[in-house]
């Protein structure tokens, strides 16, 4: 090998050399722990050039992290920020151009870019969701400092039309994927932090927007549309969602009692108050639109692309929807929005949620419970918030919603909350609730003409309860009604008890009837007693009302069900039920009440037991026209065996009792036979008076027969509540067995 040769391979080793030993030098000044935190956090700060690989080689050492962390590398961070934002070209040294959109491997190009500022924002990110790298104690006050320093950088993000952050606007949308995601981990980390960035209008502008550019921006999305760029949009609005997710439940400070059913201080309603308010987005790119966030939530419910949404993130705007009324922020506007959605529904399980979504806006929490443990919160039906809703046609629309969804799974579901709305719609309207009764009135005839064409439709028996609750809410205007003869009243000729108020009178006659009969003289007893000792207590008069509607709601349906006993008898004979499985359903809501057996299992099943109608009377504040009385035979049975034999309708002759009953009669005479053995007041008499239970069981079936030998006439007899009593027709069949019964009654 030639000199020259040798010397020319030497130098290119030596080159080689040079250039691997300065390789390794600046990997070696590269290394983040190779310089002191306070010389990295102050290159951060002036915005020096600083590879990737210096910042991040050694991010994963938690204590190195610390140790940036207290030189107070996170507020350089802000700094740098606020500088750039105050600058329009926003450039960081002589050749590297502003903008976040370089990610910290490069964008994907292959090498490793010079800094940008989306590194720097990552590590801030980053640096608060990850608790265990900061001191917990000062991780409020950070969040806090960091969300008051960095205003003008978050003013610079939400400006989505000068975009002077960015020397080219194309990078805007990507650059707030990652701004969101500081936002968001500052309002999830510090409910103070929250606050200070809910001050900021324009913050709450840009997020609420995002979540309507597909509907509201069509420049936005034409820019999109000619960079490919549509799933930065849903990562977008998946952010913008997050965020107020964590602005409307930290601010709840431990407020929730039952995951989405809380009670909310001021300050909480602070914080729905500044979203719900947030115009969705400006009348310079849609003039037509000058709606509300939460307005426009009812609206997006009602698009194609509202449906195509993610089942979480449609369950998303439901929950603001319910969050925001339980906080006490919903206007009419988003009221009429979504009982509009009634019609547009095409799915049974999307039905419930809206059916049920109506429910808890209109009703509001009270904060009170029911109950000894976890039960329903008390509710209080808003007059405005309903007469709004019925106005927007809430009764019909439910009503036409219901046969779409005959038979389909979830169907059950939508009748039995369809119900609850229904009967919050007739306890406002009982208890005179002025805005309510006027609008029922506005719309009767719609609400008659609908109601008339579904109840051919609707003929199951759970269905029947839906369409009885609408009759009722018509027939509010008729609950003024004589105690005594079930006359109904106008207002003004209202005669009241002097002593309860409670009972109703049309005359003087029937109020002297009614106290002679024995049924008020008891009640208003009982009701003057319960309001002394209240007022002894230091009660109030509201205490004393709701007490004594009570009383009278349990009383009266006493005295109705003892009255009609035979008719609820051969009610549930003639529907072949075993009479102690049977509940009997007195609604006082009506007049007269109506009387109905069913099945106790049908009757659980609509849940209206008897604890829920005391529920329901606290609702209402005790208006004791709405509560039902219910009771099972296997409670009152002793009773109602004893009052058969006293109260019992008027007959003049009687037919074959087989010719009437057919077939059914031996079954008809076994069912009495197992009644009447089970009461033991009667099994008591028939000891004493000889025959007595044959002649009973033939009384049973003679009574409900009235002067109509037919079925038909049967069942008329069934239905008619508050029979009279006829003393000559009792001794007329029982004949002396009457007064031997009455003699060992006695004894």
């Amino acid at each position: 090998m030639a000199n020259k040769d040798i010397d020319a391979a030497f130098k290119s080793l030596g080159a080689e050399l040079k250039k691997a030993m300065a390789k390794l030098l600046a990997a070696q000044e590269l290394m983040l722990e190779s310089q002191p935190p306070e010389i990295i956090v102050e290159k951060v700060k002036n915005g020096e050039m600083l590879p990737p690989s210096q910042c991040f080689e050694g991010w994963n050492n938690l204590k190195l992290r610390q140790s940036l962390f207290e030189a107070g590398l996170l507020h350089s961070i802000v700094s740098f920020l606020n500088k750039g934002a105050h600058d329009e070209e926003f450039k960081l040294g002589a050749e590297v151009q502003s903008g976040f959109y370089l990610t910290i491997e490069g964008g994907g190009k292959g090498k490793f870019e010079h800094l940008s500022p989306k590194i720097w924002l990552y590590a801030l990110v980053q640096s608060i969701a990850e608790e265990s790298s900061l001191n917990t104690e000062n991780c409020d006050k950070l969040c806090v400092d960091i969300a008051k320093d960095a205003r003008p950088f978050i003013a610079q993000m939400c400006d989505d039309i000068t975009r002077k952050l960015f020397k080219s606007n194309k990078y805007y949308h990507e650059s707030l994927i990652l701004f969101f995601d500081l936002i968001r981990r500052l309002a999830a980390s510090s409910t103070d932090a929250a606050e200070v960035l809910l001050g900021y209008d324009d913050l709450l502008d840009v997020i609420v927007q995002c979540l309507f550019w597909r509907t509201h921006r069509p420049d936005i999305m034409q820019e999109l549309h000619s960079r490919s760029s549509l799933s930065d949009l849903e990562a977008i609005e998946l952010r913008a969602r997050c965020i107020i997710d964590s602005f409307t439940w930290c601010s709840t400070k431990r407020g929730f009692v039952d995951e989405k059913d809380g009670n909310y201080d001021d300050q909480s309603k602070k914080f729905f108050k500044a979203i719900a308010t947030t115009p969705v987005v400006s009348n310079t790119f849609d003039p037509n639109n000058d709606g509300i966030f939460l307005s426009n939530i009812a609206e997006l419910m009602k698009t194609d692309s509202f449906y195509k949404l993610e089942e979480s993130d449609q369950e998303f705007y439901y929950d603001i929807l319910l969050r925001s009324s339980h906080a006490g922020y919903i206007d009419k506007l988003v009221i009429s929005s979504v009982i509009d959605l009634f019609a547009s529904v095409r799915r049974c399980d999307v039905a419930v949620r809206v059916v049920n979504l109506a429910f808890n806006l209109l009703c509001k929490r009270t904060g009170e419970w029911i109950g000894d443990k976890k039960d329903k919160p008390i509710v209080a039906e808003d007059d405005g918030r309903f007469a709004v809703a019925i106005d927007a046609g809430m009764v019909e629309s439910l009503l036409k919603m219901l046969p779409k969804f005959v038979g389909q799974r979830q169907y059950p579901a939508l009748r039995d909350t369809m119900y609850n709305l229904l009967d919050s719609v007739h306890i406002v309207v009982a208890t005179r609730k002025k805005r309510s009764t006027r609008a029922v009135d506005s719309n009767r005839g719609l609400i008659e003409e609908t109601l008339l064409t579904h109840e051919r439709i609707l003929t199951g028996s759970k269905d029947r309860s839906i369409l009885k609750i609408v009759k009722t809410i018509l027939s509010v205007d008729r609950l003024d009604a004589c105690s005594q003869c079930f006359k109904q009243l106008e207002k003004k000729d209202v005669r009241r008890c002097s002593r309860c108020m409670i009972a109703k009178y049309c005359s003087r006659e029937c109020q002297v009837e009614h106290w002679k009969s024995g049924s008020h003289k008891e009640f208003c007893s009982a009701a003057v007693k319960n309001a002394r000792q209240i007022k002894s207590d230091g009660g109030t008069d509201e205490d004393v009302r709701l007490k004594n509607a009570i009383l009278h709601i349990e009383m009266r349906g006493d005295e109705i069900f003892k009255k009609n006993s035979a008719t609820a008898v051969y009610q549930a004979i003639s529907k072949g039920y075993e009479i102690l499985d049977c509940i009997v359903d007195i609604d006082l809501r009506v007049s007269p009440p109506s009387i109905e057996v069913m099945l106790a299992e049908d009757f659980l099943s609509l849940d209206m037991n008897k604890e829920s109608e005391m529920y329901a009377v606290k609702k209402m504040k005790v208006d004791e026209a709405r509560a039902k009385k219910c009771l099972p035979f296997n409670y009152m049975g002793d009773e109602a065996g004893m009052v058969v034999l006293h109260k019992e309708p008027a007959s003049a002759a009687f037919p074959g009792l087989v010719s009437v009953f057919g077939p059914s009669w031996p079954k008809v005479q076994e069912t009495i036979k197992k009644f009447l053995e089970g009461s033991d007041s009667i099994a008591g008499l028939a000891e004493s008076v000889p025959g007595l239970m044959d002649k009973l069981e033939q009384f049973f079936a003679k009574c409900c027969l009235k002067e109509d030998d037919s079925k038909e006439g049967m069942m008329r007899v069934l239905k008619e509540p508050a029979l009279p009593t006829d003393e000559e027709f009792l001794s007329s069949f029982f004949g002396d067995m009457l007064i031997a019964m009455k003699e060992a009654e006695s004894e």
